[in-house]
Parts: structure tokens; C-alpha cells; sequence
């Protein structure tokens, strides 16, 4: 399938790891998405030494045994692929989950939440690992294995994104994050609570015993907007996905009274979608 090494790295594994990466980025979970990408991932990058002639066979060579991600990374390929095991460090597939955060920031307005998703592994002795962090070990491990044989020499660093504290996404500081689920079909999601400490720059854990927490889930409502140019009296109509927060103010309108002027109270901020929609391709008026 594929010519050569270099060529098995760069159109599969390392786009099955990219992959993976850029659905934890995205707001939308659900129907187990970033797992399925995160298989997709493991397998590529645990399988392949297979490909490689200086890779492959039992024992491992060094480079392989001595990576503890790369040895783990085999138990979580055994049970995606065969089931649950009585060996290994990882018992069972559901074992390996996804999980919205929640972590709680303060700003001058207060308290405000972000959401982030992770796919977790957890490990036979009941500790957890991010199998984010797990493969990006293993890809790192196999670069600088192919860099030490004079292979991938025109792949650029990889740039390590710094962390920063995200800005209040709503005004009311709730954390936004939309989920898709199949009617019928049971929905499994995990979360996780915890809070930034701004006096000693750590995340610290929220204990949710005890605590209640009730969400609704609902489909996002379309509203149409319509603007009108003063100077040539031109309309432009159309339908936009109101946000989440928007969503729910919409929902407590009572009258069409009060969802016109709330729809006209929204055309500024979804304007320049608006008018990039009417504009045809050729078209240069402005």
C-alpha cells in the first residue's frame, strides 16, 4: 500500500494522529467520535514496526521496549482489537473512555467554565493516562527513530502549543459544548470537574460527591435574519445555528413580539455571514 517507510509515516500514521488531535480541538462530542480517531491512531502507531524491517520481530529492539508509552500503547491496541484480557495493564475497552472537563476560571465578571474533551485510559491498577499525551509519546519516540537513520528529514518540528488560560466564551460564564447522540441508541458520556487556582497557576480536582448537576440537551434552533442597506434599500435574508446561549434565551421568549426583536437584536453579530453568503463568486461589488 505504501512505497517506503518515510511514505507509511506520512500518509497514515501521522494523519491518523493528526486527526485524533484536531476532534479533541472541535466543541461537538458524542457518538463516541474522538475514541473511534483515537484507535484509529493507536493502531497506526503501534503497528508500525511491522512496516519496518529494523523494527519488527520479538524481542523489540531497544528503542521500542524502552518507550513505557509504546509498551502501553500494546495493551490498549489488545483490547480494542481482541476484547477484555486478564493480562496487561489495561483490562477492558470500555476501560478507555471519553470525558468532557470542566474547569472553572475567575475574571473580573466571576466565575466562568470552559470545556475541552479528553479520551482517558483507565490503567488496571485504577491510575488514569490521557491518551493524548500517550501517543504523542510514541509519535515523538518514531521520529526520532527515523531522524536517527537519516529518514524525515524535510518533517518540520512539531510546535509544542503553549498553555494559556482561555477567555470567557459566554456572557454568562457557562461552558459551551455541543453534543450529538443517535435516538434509540444509549448515550454514554463522562465528565470531570476542576478549577484553575490563579494564585498558584495549577489546576486543582473539584469533589463532585455529593453534588447534584442537572443539563438539558436539545437541538440548536435556526433563526432568520433579515438586513436592510439604508443607502440602496437592499434586503438580505437568511437562516443562522444560534449559539447555545442563545438557544436558551430564545426558548424563554414567549410572544413573536419578543422573538422578532430578538432576532433583529442579533443581526449585527451574524452580519458578516449574512452578506458573505449573498455575495456570488465574480461578484466585486461591494
Amino acid at each position: 500500500m505504501f512505497d517506503d517507510p518515510e511514505t507509511q509515516f506520512l500518509e497514515n500514521v501521522l494523519p491518523a494522529y493528526d486527526a485524533f488531535v484536531d476532534s479533541l480541538k472541535s466543541d461537538t462530542a458524542g457518538m463516541s467520535a474522538d475514541l473511534r480517531l483515537g484507535k484509529d491512531a493507536a493502531l497506526a502507531l503501534f503497528h508500525l514496526r511491522e512496516h519496518l524491517s529494523w523494527a519488527r520481530g520479538k524481542p523489540w529492539p531497544t528503542f521500542l521496549s524502552g518507550c513505557p508509552e509504546y509498551v502501553l500503547l500494546q495493551d490498549v491496541v489488545n483490547v480494542f482489537k481482541h476484547g477484555p484480557r486478564r493480562d496487561g495493564q489495561v483490562a477492558s475497552p470500555s476501560d478507555i473512555y471519553e470525558v468532557t472537563v470542566i474547569t472553572d476560571y475567575e475574571d473580573a465578571d466571576g466565575t466562568y467554565r470552559h470545556s475541552e474533551k479528553e479520551v482517558t485510559i483507565q490503567l488496571r491498577d485504577r491510575s488514569v493516562r490521557d491518551m493524548k499525551t500517550v501517543l504523542e509519546a510514541v509519535l515523538e519516540m518514531w521520529i526520532t527513530e527515523f531522524k536517527s537513520r537519516g529518514l524525515l528529514g524535510r518533517l518540520e518540528p512539531r510546535r509544542t502549543e503553549a498553555h494559556s488560560i482561555p477567555t470567557r466564551a459566554t456572557a454568562s460564564g457557562a461552558a459551551t459544548m455541543s453534543l450529538t447522540a443517535l435516538q434509540g441508541v444509549r448515550f454514554n458520556r463522562s465528565f470531570r470537574r476542576q478549577k484553575f487556582n490563579h494564585a498558584t497557576g495549577k489546576v486543582e480536582p473539584i469533589d463532585m460527591t455529593g453534588h447534584t448537576y442537572q443539563f438539558s440537551i436539545y437541538k440548536p434552533i435556526e433563526a432568520e435574519i433579515e438586513m436592510t442597506n439604508n443607502q440602496t434599500g437592499q434586503k438580505i435574508k437568511g437562516t443562522v445555528e444560534l449559539s447555545a446561549e442563545e438557544t436558551m434565551q430564545y426558548r424563554r421568549l414567549t410572544t413573536d413580539e419578543e422573538r422578532r426583536a430578538f432576532e433583529e437584536s442579533l443581526a449585527p453579530k451574524y452580519a458578516v455571514e449574512l452578506l458573505r453568503r449573498s455575495i456570488v463568486p465574480g461578484d466585486q461589488r461591494q
